[in-house]
Protein backbone atom coordinates (compact mmCIF):
# COMPACT_ATOMS: atom_id res chain seq x y z
CA UNK A 1 0.00 0.00 0.00
CA UNK A 2 1.20 3.40 -0.90
CA UNK A 3 0.98 6.15 1.43
CA UNK A 4 1.06 9.91 0.84
CA UNK A 5 4.33 11.07 2.79
CA UNK A 6 2.76 14.57 3.40
CA UNK A 7 -0.25 13.00 5.28
CA UNK A 8 0.25 9.54 6.09
CA UNK A 9 -2.48 6.57 5.51
CA UNK A 10 -4.87 7.66 8.41
CA UNK A 11 -4.92 11.20 6.71
CA UNK A 12 -4.02 14.69 7.77
CA UNK A 13 -1.74 15.18 10.74
CA UNK A 14 -1.29 11.66 11.16
CA UNK A 15 2.65 10.37 10.73
CA UNK A 16 3.02 8.22 8.25
CA UNK A 17 3.00 4.46 8.42
CA UNK A 18 6.17 3.04 9.53
CA UNK A 19 8.15 -0.39 9.05
CA UNK A 20 6.21 -3.13 11.18
CA UNK A 21 9.14 -6.07 10.57
CA UNK A 22 12.41 -3.63 10.91
CA UNK A 23 12.26 -0.06 13.36
CA UNK A 24 12.76 3.40 11.28
CA UNK A 25 15.83 4.46 10.02
CA UNK A 26 16.98 7.57 11.48
CA UNK A 27 16.00 9.74 8.06
CA UNK A 28 12.80 8.32 8.09
CA UNK A 29 12.02 8.36 11.68
CA UNK A 30 12.66 12.41 12.26
CA UNK A 31 10.56 12.62 8.77
CA UNK A 32 7.42 10.71 10.79
CA UNK A 33 8.77 12.55 14.20
CA UNK A 34 7.95 15.76 12.12
CA UNK A 35 4.26 15.55 11.46
CA UNK A 36 3.00 14.13 14.72
CA UNK A 37 0.34 14.95 16.59
CA UNK A 38 0.02 12.69 19.37
CA UNK A 39 -0.21 16.13 21.99
CA UNK A 40 -0.28 19.42 22.24
CA UNK A 41 2.95 20.08 22.18
CA UNK A 42 3.02 20.02 18.64
CA UNK A 43 1.04 23.03 18.82
CA UNK A 44 3.60 25.24 20.13
CA UNK A 45 6.87 23.56 19.13
CA UNK A 46 9.40 24.83 16.54
CA UNK A 47 11.19 21.75 15.05
CA UNK A 48 10.58 18.11 16.57
CA UNK A 49 14.26 17.10 18.40
CA UNK A 50 14.71 13.93 17.64
CA UNK A 51 18.58 12.95 18.68
CA UNK A 52 22.11 13.58 17.30
CA UNK A 53 25.15 12.13 17.41
CA UNK A 54 25.70 7.70 16.01
CA UNK A 55 23.03 6.13 15.77
CA UNK A 56 24.37 3.19 15.28
CA UNK A 57 26.66 3.54 18.84
CA UNK A 58 26.67 1.16 21.85
CA UNK A 59 26.31 3.84 24.02
CA UNK A 60 22.76 5.64 24.31
CA UNK A 61 21.79 8.93 26.26
CA UNK A 62 18.45 9.54 27.27
CA UNK A 63 17.45 13.29 28.50
CA UNK A 64 14.30 15.16 29.51
CA UNK A 65 12.98 17.39 26.56
CA UNK A 66 14.08 20.28 24.45
CA UNK A 67 14.83 23.65 25.34
CA UNK A 68 14.48 26.44 23.87
CA UNK A 69 17.99 26.02 21.88
CA UNK A 70 17.04 23.06 20.94
CA UNK A 71 13.44 23.35 19.87
CA UNK A 72 15.26 26.63 17.63
CA UNK A 73 17.92 23.87 16.17
CA UNK A 74 16.33 21.01 16.07
CA UNK A 75 19.39 19.16 18.20
CA UNK A 76 19.22 17.89 21.28
CA UNK A 77 21.83 19.34 24.22
CA UNK A 78 23.09 22.45 22.27
CA UNK A 79 22.50 24.66 25.20
CA UNK A 80 23.84 25.77 28.25
CA UNK A 81 23.08 21.82 29.50
CA UNK A 82 24.33 20.44 26.43
CA UNK A 83 27.71 22.33 26.36
CA UNK A 84 28.10 21.70 29.56
CA UNK A 85 27.36 17.73 28.73
CA UNK A 86 29.70 18.03 25.78
CA UNK A 87 32.80 19.02 28.12
CA UNK A 88 32.38 16.35 30.64
CA UNK A 89 31.94 13.40 28.06
CA UNK A 90 35.51 15.37 26.13
CA UNK A 91 37.11 14.67 30.17
CA UNK A 92 36.03 11.10 30.31
CA UNK A 93 37.38 10.11 27.01
CA UNK A 94 33.76 9.89 25.27
CA UNK A 95 33.19 11.44 21.61
CA UNK A 96 29.79 12.33 21.45
CA UNK A 97 29.36 11.87 17.58
CA UNK A 98 31.33 8.65 17.33
CA UNK A 99 30.96 7.01 20.31
CA UNK A 100 27.03 7.51 21.54
CA UNK A 101 23.20 9.35 20.29
CA UNK A 102 21.53 11.47 22.40
CA UNK A 103 17.70 11.61 22.58
CA UNK A 104 14.82 12.93 24.58
CA UNK A 105 11.94 11.13 26.38
CA UNK A 106 9.91 13.87 24.80
CA UNK A 107 10.99 15.29 21.04
CA UNK A 108 9.31 18.84 21.45
CA UNK A 109 9.61 21.64 23.92
CA UNK A 110 7.04 21.82 26.54
CA UNK A 111 6.20 25.79 27.02
CA UNK A 112 8.68 27.37 29.80
CA UNK A 113 10.70 24.45 29.80
CA UNK A 114 8.34 22.63 32.35
CA UNK A 115 8.67 18.50 32.98
CA UNK A 116 7.03 17.00 30.81
CA UNK A 117 3.06 15.80 31.93
CA UNK A 118 2.63 11.70 32.20
CA UNK A 119 -0.14 11.84 29.34
CA UNK A 120 2.96 13.38 27.14
CA UNK A 121 5.60 10.66 27.54
CA UNK A 122 3.21 8.01 26.90
CA UNK A 123 2.38 9.69 23.61
CA UNK A 124 6.27 10.46 22.85
CA UNK A 125 7.29 6.99 24.28
CA UNK A 126 6.86 4.55 20.57
CA UNK A 127 9.04 7.45 19.20
CA UNK A 128 11.57 6.76 22.04
CA UNK A 129 10.95 2.39 21.05
CA UNK A 130 11.80 2.91 17.68
CA UNK A 131 15.37 5.03 18.55
CA UNK A 132 16.21 1.67 20.99
CA UNK A 133 14.74 -0.24 18.31
CA UNK A 134 16.96 0.58 15.79
CA UNK A 135 19.90 1.43 17.85
CA UNK A 136 20.06 -1.96 19.81
CA UNK A 137 22.57 0.15 22.16
CA UNK A 138 24.55 -2.15 25.13
CA UNK A 139 24.52 0.65 27.79
CA UNK A 140 21.83 3.10 28.11
CA UNK A 141 22.60 6.41 29.81
CA UNK A 142 19.23 7.62 32.09
CA UNK A 143 20.22 11.73 32.44
CA UNK A 144 17.68 13.05 35.04
CA UNK A 145 14.57 11.81 36.77
CA UNK A 146 12.42 12.02 34.01
CA UNK A 147 14.62 9.64 31.67
CA UNK A 148 14.58 6.95 34.93
CA UNK A 149 10.71 7.00 35.29
CA UNK A 150 9.80 6.95 31.16
CA UNK A 151 11.86 3.92 31.16
CA UNK A 152 12.07 1.99 34.43
CA UNK A 153 9.13 3.52 36.03
CA UNK A 154 11.15 4.61 38.66
CA UNK A 155 9.38 7.59 40.63
CA UNK A 156 11.62 9.76 43.12
CA UNK A 157 14.46 10.75 43.42
CA UNK A 158 17.95 9.87 41.84
CA UNK A 159 20.84 10.87 43.56
CA UNK A 160 20.87 7.17 45.46
CA UNK A 161 20.70 5.46 42.12
CA UNK A 162 23.02 7.92 40.14
CA UNK A 163 26.29 5.78 38.83
CA UNK A 164 25.01 2.73 39.55
CA UNK A 165 24.20 -0.25 37.13
CA UNK A 166 20.63 -0.94 37.01
CA UNK A 167 19.53 -4.53 35.61
CA UNK A 168 15.53 -4.67 35.26
CA UNK A 169 13.94 -8.18 36.55
CA UNK A 170 11.25 -10.26 35.37
CA UNK A 171 7.87 -7.93 36.46
CA UNK A 172 9.00 -5.24 33.94
CA UNK A 173 11.88 -6.48 31.26
CA UNK A 174 10.39 -4.20 28.35
CA UNK A 175 9.16 -1.32 27.08
CA UNK A 176 5.59 -2.09 25.82
CA UNK A 177 2.70 -0.74 25.93
CA UNK A 178 1.20 -2.70 28.99
CA UNK A 179 2.65 0.20 31.34
CA UNK A 180 1.43 3.66 28.84
CA UNK A 181 -1.41 2.99 26.62
CA UNK A 182 -1.18 5.86 24.31
CA UNK A 183 -3.78 4.78 22.66
CA UNK A 184 -6.01 5.70 25.63
CA UNK A 185 -3.65 8.78 26.92
CA UNK A 186 -5.02 11.82 28.24
CA UNK A 187 -3.15 14.83 27.13
CA UNK A 188 -3.19 16.13 30.63
CA UNK A 189 -1.46 15.73 33.47
CA UNK A 190 -3.68 12.84 35.23
CA UNK A 191 -5.53 13.80 38.49
CA UNK A 192 -4.59 12.80 42.16
CA UNK A 193 -7.39 9.92 41.91
CA UNK A 194 -5.90 8.82 38.54
CA UNK A 195 -2.90 7.86 39.02
CA UNK A 196 -3.39 4.64 41.24
CA UNK A 197 -1.79 1.38 40.23
CA UNK A 198 -3.79 -0.81 38.87
CA UNK A 199 -4.59 -4.02 40.79
CA UNK A 200 -3.38 -6.08 37.71
CA UNK A 201 -0.10 -3.63 37.07
CA UNK A 202 2.88 -4.99 38.56
CA UNK A 203 5.27 -2.70 40.25
CA UNK A 204 8.53 -1.63 38.53
CA UNK A 205 11.29 -3.62 39.96
CA UNK A 206 15.16 -3.68 38.93
CA UNK A 207 18.48 -4.56 40.44
CA UNK A 208 20.61 -1.62 41.35
CA UNK A 209 25.06 -3.53 41.00
CA UNK A 210 28.18 -1.59 42.43
CA UNK A 211 31.32 -2.85 43.85
CA UNK A 212 30.17 -2.85 47.06
CA UNK A 213 26.08 -3.67 46.85
CA UNK A 214 22.98 -5.59 45.15
CA UNK A 215 19.98 -4.32 45.89
CA UNK A 216 16.59 -5.06 44.99
CA UNK A 217 14.13 -1.53 45.35
CA UNK A 218 10.31 -1.36 44.22
CA UNK A 219 8.27 1.13 43.22
CA UNK A 220 5.25 1.17 44.35
CA UNK A 221 3.75 3.90 41.31
CA UNK A 222 4.08 3.07 37.63
CA UNK A 223 3.45 5.19 34.75
CA UNK A 224 -0.67 4.90 34.94
CA UNK A 225 -2.79 3.32 32.23
CA UNK A 226 -5.31 4.87 31.30
CA UNK A 227 -9.12 4.02 29.89
CA UNK A 228 -11.76 5.47 27.92
CA UNK A 229 -14.30 7.60 30.06
CA UNK A 230 -12.05 8.04 32.64
CA UNK A 231 -11.33 11.52 32.55
CA UNK A 232 -14.93 12.60 30.18
CA UNK A 233 -13.93 15.96 29.98
CA UNK A 234 -10.52 15.60 28.69
CA UNK A 235 -9.72 15.23 24.71
CA UNK A 236 -7.83 11.79 24.37
CA UNK A 237 -4.75 11.87 22.09
CA UNK A 238 -5.93 11.45 17.99
CA UNK A 239 -6.35 7.05 17.95
CA UNK A 240 -5.75 7.91 13.95
CA UNK A 241 -2.33 8.99 15.29
CA UNK A 242 -1.68 5.85 17.66
CA UNK A 243 -2.58 3.68 14.39
CA UNK A 244 0.10 4.72 12.32
CA UNK A 245 3.36 4.13 14.49
CA UNK A 246 4.56 0.26 15.16
CA UNK A 247 5.21 -0.44 18.44
CA UNK A 248 8.82 -2.06 19.64
CA UNK A 249 8.86 -3.69 22.37
CA UNK A 250 12.10 -3.40 23.63
CA UNK A 251 13.90 -6.21 26.13
CA UNK A 252 15.86 -3.72 28.78
CA UNK A 253 17.23 -6.97 30.36
CA UNK A 254 19.67 -7.59 27.68
CA UNK A 255 20.71 -3.74 28.18
CA UNK A 256 22.95 -1.95 30.87
CA UNK A 257 21.08 1.17 32.22
CA UNK A 258 23.16 3.86 34.51
CA UNK A 259 21.04 7.26 35.91
CA UNK A 260 23.30 10.10 35.49
CA UNK A 261 22.46 13.67 37.12
CA UNK A 262 20.81 16.10 34.75
CA UNK A 263 23.59 18.46 32.90
CA UNK A 264 20.45 20.99 33.98
CA UNK A 265 21.02 20.14 37.61
CA UNK A 266 24.97 20.61 37.65
CA UNK A 267 24.35 24.22 36.31
CA UNK A 268 22.83 25.16 39.45
CA UNK A 269 25.57 23.38 41.00
CA UNK A 270 28.67 24.52 39.40
CA UNK A 271 31.68 23.56 41.74
CA UNK A 272 33.61 20.20 40.72
CA UNK A 273 35.25 19.58 43.45
CA UNK A 274 35.66 16.48 44.53
CA UNK A 275 32.53 14.79 46.13
CA UNK A 276 30.38 17.43 44.60
CA UNK A 277 27.37 16.18 41.42
CA UNK A 278 29.45 17.51 38.56
CA UNK A 279 32.62 15.46 39.98
CA UNK A 280 30.38 12.66 40.63
CA UNK A 281 29.05 12.92 37.18
CA UNK A 282 31.98 12.85 35.64
CA UNK A 283 33.42 9.77 37.54
CA UNK A 284 29.94 8.38 35.88
CA UNK A 285 30.52 9.33 32.68
CA UNK A 286 34.10 7.55 32.96
CA UNK A 287 32.85 4.12 34.03
CA UNK A 288 30.48 4.25 30.93
CA UNK A 289 33.84 4.76 28.92
CA UNK A 290 35.25 2.51 30.89
CA UNK A 291 32.24 -0.27 29.49
CA UNK A 292 32.46 0.50 26.32
CA UNK A 293 36.10 0.09 26.49
CA UNK A 294 35.11 -3.52 27.64
CA UNK A 295 32.56 -4.34 25.35
CA UNK A 296 35.05 -3.69 22.82
CA UNK A 297 37.59 -5.87 24.03
CA UNK A 298 35.22 -8.45 24.49
CA UNK A 299 34.96 -8.35 28.05
CA UNK A 300 31.13 -7.89 28.63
Amino acid sequence: MSTNPSTGADGPGSPPLLPEDTPAAPAELAVACGQCRRCGLAESRQQVVVGRGNPAARLLLIGEAPGAEEDASGQPFVGRAGRLLEQLLAEAGLDSERDLYIANVIKCRPPGNRKPSRAEIAACRPWLEQQIARQRPALIGLLGATALEALLGHKGGITKLRGQWLQPVEDRPQLSSDLLNTAQAIEQQPTESSTSRSPTQKPAQFITQSKTRTTTQRQDQALPTHRPGDHPNKRSINQQNNRSIHRHNINLQAIALMPLLHPSYLLRNPSGLEGSPKWHTLQDLRLLRSRLDDLAAGQD
